[in-house]
């Protein structure tokens, strides 16, 4: 009789499930495939990371959870949390007037009369209430039209204010904002003369009584940025 060949085979046990690897485009950098997401089946979860800007998402899964539902399933995420952000952020309590978030406000500066004005007699042919939000023109006092009752702001500087009052109660809190990570627009509108320049830039930007709303911004958020005191947490 012929001796039996023995089997060259290895005897197999049960196959090793490799985790699940997939690549997408991150929702905060924006680069394409940048984003991995892996399932581990055998633990029950999934991660997600940016290997640019290190943005995490860690998420139970089953046996039929794809690399895609997870991808969704962070969007879904971020999209919350911008959205509670957006409801639940407060102003700054200390600050008098202190800029919402996804709102316009709207401030309104007089210059003084100039020289040539002046010495042609001009005169301020508008009205301030106490709280510094309504403007009334002074002929219109009589009058019965809509401009009787004046024009409302959200804060209005009569001639002669200190450019650090502006600053104070125009900017400072968007400043602030830009620095918790939130967009904020600072414009002056207006005709030419109207001192649009000297309010944004200023007559010396080396003198704290004289410097315009941009150079201010800049030295508030670089002493900021540079504050000991000041922690960040990146997420």
């Amino acid at each position: 009789m012929g001796k039996r060949k023995k089997s060259s085979r290895k005897p197999t046990g049960p196959r090793k499930r490799e985790p699940l690897e997939s690549s997408f485009t991150c929702l905060f950098c924006h680069h394409d495939k940048s984003v991995t997401v892996r399932i581990d089946r055998k633990e029950g979860i999934a991660q997600l990371f940016c290997k640019v800007c290190d943005q995490r998402y860690q998420s139970k899964v089953n046996h039929l959870t794809e690399p895609i539902d997870i991808y969704s399933e962070w969007i879904d995420a971020a999209d919350a949390a911008e959205r509670d952000a957006t409801v639940t952020r407060r102003p700054v309590a200390s600050s008098k007037f202190s800029c919402n978030v996804n709102e316009y406000q709207s401030r309104l500066s007089f210059r003084p009369p100039n020289a040539i004005e002046q010495r042609e007699g001009g005169e301020i042919v508008v009205a301030f209430d106490e709280n510094l939000q309504t403007v009334q023109m002074r002929s219109a006092q009589l009058g019965s039209g809509p401009e009787k009752d004046g024009f409302t702001f959200d804060r209005v500087f009569p001639p002669g204010t200190k450019q650090p009052e502006v600053f104070d109660y125009g900017v400072k809190d968007i400043v602030k904002d830009v620095l918790d990570g939130y967009n904020g627009t600072i414009f002056a509108y207006g005709q030419t003369g109207s001192g649009k320049t000297f309010t944004m830039m200023g007559a010396d930007i080396d003198s704290p009584e004289l410097k315009g709303l941009i150079p201010a911004s800049l030295n508030k958020s670089s002493s900021q940025l540079w504050n000991p005191m000041r922690t960040w947490n990146i997420l």
